[in-house]
């Protein structure tokens, strides 16, 4: 149902005399039985119109200016013998110039619109759904596109009802300009003379059932947006990235996980990187580094148009940390780390306006005080000499970059208990009413020949470090598993003669070296 007031316009009926046989035209056709009489292609005696109706013309009025049989138009303003139409299709598309005198357009302009049941929440839709209107804010759109294509497949748009609840709406590819023009990023409609169809698993945006199909019958009538939620997202936690891995061994039949949502503090964007040529293809990507509040790190790719289009330069006269939030990646699997790859449906924001904002900014100046992420850059130097240094830090900032130190485990056997298991049970041996703890944290070690990463575990860490682990998280009071306690730092610098074994044919391709003991420790 449009809202407003409206406006009825009658039509001027008249039966013209043919020769000489007025007398009898006006008495078997009165202006009463006139307005009764209902023609195809005729609007109505009574036409009810109120701004935001969709209308049609019947005739064609003037082809030059566009104004020709089939033209569909807004109604922007209405006064008694006057009314303003903004055109919808044709060569005079969003132009507000086709005014009509009453007495004239009753003849050849018709309503469009229906009066149908209004749908408030996007829940109560299913692909069956017909009949209904929509009030939903638009989020975001885009073209769809296949990787290294540029031929368009699809437009697409998110909706946001009242709720904060989602919904894709997809339009076709030859719609493009037109869509583009009537829906408007931010603006809120109802939406009436749509499909609902069963969601595509190609690019999923949303868990939801129901996706929208819009054509040019779909009407959309112009509403407040300011009781519209800003943004929807549905985050996925680092350590849940690697059960929305894209799998390309698998068929058809199986569908792929849902595009990701991620949020995080940017810590680094990289420059524009150009492979290929032209005689082939040609991929430029950018690489971005976030970093969640457990100083685990994940690398974003963005590709063309998006790369080229990031504005690096907004990013680096920000106040830190920046939150940034990235929407509709998938997710690979690279060197046995997982990674964010955009697609067309990919969006990021800096700094949303969402509830969590102000809290993880905080957290996150708090953690960077005290210890500052890393600047690490991925690209070579030519210059020998730069490049020996690139990336070189002292093994205590390293140390102090392990995300953890020590980990809680079974008391009975190595396994870790994870945090939030209530109450703590190992698989193996059953609840754990007392946790132990063991060390787990890396150090550079060097023999003047090359130098390599060791990976210290309880109990041969406390070897080295001459304490216990679970010793010293009582000695310090449970301190944060990011905090190394004294006892630990005061290993660098420290020469010993090492044992260790070493896996030269880890998942990595590097090879991975396990502190065992020192052979020359006090008897």
């Amino acid at each position: 149902m449009i809202r407003g007031e409206s406006i009825i316009y009658k039509s001027s009926d008249e039966a013209i005399p043919f020769k000489n046989d007025g007398g009898a035209v006006e008495l078997l056709y009165s202006i009463e039985y006139l307005n009764t009489l209902q023609f195809l292609g005729f609007p109505p005696y009574e036409l009810e119109l109120k701004v935001g109706t969709p209308i049609m013309l019947l005739r064609n009025v003037n082809l030059q200016g566009g104004m020709f049989n089939g033209t569909r138009m807004i109604v922007k303003k209405m006064w008694s013998r006057l009314i303003e139409a903004q055109a919808i299709t044709g060569n005079r598309m969003g132009e507000k110039k086709a005014n009509f005198y009453v007495s004239f357009l009753l003849f050849f302009v018709n309503i469009l619109s229906t009066a149908i049941m209004t749908v408030n929440c996007i829940f109560d839709l299913s692909p069956t759904t017909n009949n209904k209107n929509l009030e939903g804010r638009v989020y975001r759109k885009w073209i769809v596109k296949k990787p290294r294509r540029p031929a368009p497949i699809d437009y697409c748009c998110i909706l946001i009802d009242r709720e904060g609840n989602a919904i894709q709406g997809n339009m076709g590819k030859s719609d493009i300009s037109y869509f583009n023009f009537v829906l408007l990023d931010g603006a809120a409609y109802i939406i009436s003379k749509f499909m609902c169809t069963t969601t595509s698993n190609y690019q999923q945006t949303l868990d939801i059932e129901t996706t929208l199909r819009f054509g040019r019958y779909t009407s959309f009538e112009n509403i407040p947006a300011g009781a519209f939620p800003k943004h929807y997202f549905h985050f996925t936690s680092y350590n849940q990235l690697g059960t929305k891995i894209q799998r390309h061994d698998t068929t058809t039949a199986q569908r792929q996980p849902t595009l990701t949502d991620y949020i995080g503090c940017l810590i680094r964007v990289g420059d524009v990187q150009t492979f290929g040529n032209a005689g082939s293809n040609v991929t430029i990507v950018r690489k971005l580094d976030i970093e969640n509040l457990n100083g685990d790190v994940v690398e974003l790719t963005l590709w063309d148009e998006m790369a080229k289009g990031f504005n690096k330069r907004e990013f680096e006269v920000m106040a830190g940390p920046v939150i940034f939030v990235v929407s509709s990646c998938k997710i690979s699997e690279y060197n046995n780390r997982v990674q964010l790859l955009g697609t067309s449906a990919t969006h990021y924001y800096f700094n949303p306006e969402i509830p969590e904002l102000e809290d993880l900014q905080t957290r996150f100046a708090e953690r960077f005080n005290l210890h500052p992420p890393l600047e690490i850059s991925k690209i070579k130097f030519e210059d020998p000499a730069k490049e020996k240094n690139r990336n070189r830090y002292p093994l205590l900032t390293l140390l102090q970059q392990n995300p953890n130190n020590y980990r809680k485990s079974c008391s009975q056997c190595p396994r870790k208990i994870e945090d939030g298991d209530e109450p703590a049970v190992c698989p193996d041996y059953g609840p754990q009413p007392n946790l132990a703890y063991r060390n787990n944290f890396k150090a550079f070690v060097s023999d003047h020949s090359g130098t390599t990463t060791f990976t210290f575990f309880t109990p041969n860490a406390d070897v080295l470090t001459g304490h216990e682990c679970s010793e010293l998280v009582k000695k310090y009071n449970m301190p944060s598993p990011r905090d190394f306690p004294t006892e630990i730092l005061s290993i660098k610098g420290r020469q010993h003669i090492f044992q260790f074994h070493f896996n030269p044919y880890s998942e990595t391709g590097k090879v991975d070296f396990y502190f065992d003991d020192i052979l020359d420790k006090p008897l």
